[in-house]
């Protein structure tokens, strides 16, 4: 079982959940979890995904990189997508 030590712990375990709660499924208001499977079928579409279809890593994150941009959970976040398999460290 895990103790608390203090406000820190505290601080770091709500912005844990913060983190998880932006993959919860909300149907109603998708900004308070934008990487929800509903949201990425949505912008999957866009990507030529259909409901259902299976997402490699290479299209689960240029979708969660386009949900990223149209939602901005976190500010001064954003996320790199290296489409041809090369990481430029100037582009992160």
């Amino acid at each position: 079982m895990y103790r608390f030590h203090g406000n820190s712990d505290m601080r770091l375990i709500r912005k844990y959940n913060k983190i998880l709660s932006l993959f919860m499924d909300n149907i109603i208001d998708d900004k308070l979890s934008p990487f929800g499977i509903q949201s990425i079928a949505k912008v999957g579409m866009k990507y030529r995904k259909e409901p259902g279809d299976w997402y490699g890593p290479q299209a689960i994150s240029c979708v969660l990189k386009q949900l990223n941009k149209e939602c901005k959970p976190f500010p001064d976040f954003s996320m790199v997508v290296c489409t041809d398999g090369n990481i430029f460290f100037d582009k992160i």
